[in-house]
Order: C-alpha cells, then structure tokens, then sequence
C-alpha cells in the first residue's frame, strides 16, 4: 500500500505534489501476512527509493492513468 500526503490547495482543490508531508509504503503481498507487514513503513529504506518513485509516478498521473483503456 502506497499513501504520500501532500498539501492541499482547497481554492483549486488540487493537492500541492512539491509539498509531500509524508510516504507510507507497506508490503501486503508476502505470502504469509504478519502484523509488522501493517506496521513497518518501508519508504524510507534504500531499497525502496525506484519503487517510490515509480509509485509517485502512478499516483501523480491519476486514477484515470491507470484504467485499462476499453
């Protein structure tokens, strides 16, 4: 699960992406769930910098981005 918590332009109802208060990443597809899979935010780990970027990428393009088309 990937959240970033930005600031919010509430005129324009347009979140601010240069302002990011905050990432969370979480690992739900180990087989075998374990409570720290919900607690341990890997985010910030080193390993995880290409996964973040490319799921700010995603998240920046918008839902809509990632529809198959039909």
């Amino acid at each position: 699960r990937f959240v970033e918590w930005y600031s919010f332009d509430r005129t324009n109802a347009k979140p601010d992406f240069n302002t990011i208060w905050g990432t969370e990443l979480y690992n739900h597809t180990t087989s075998t769930m374990s409570f720290n899979d919900e607690n341990v935010n890997l985010a910030k780990k080193a390993n995880m910098t290409a996964k973040v970027n490319e799921l700010r990428k995603m998240l920046h393009a918008g839902w809509r981005a990632a529809m198959t088309p039909q």
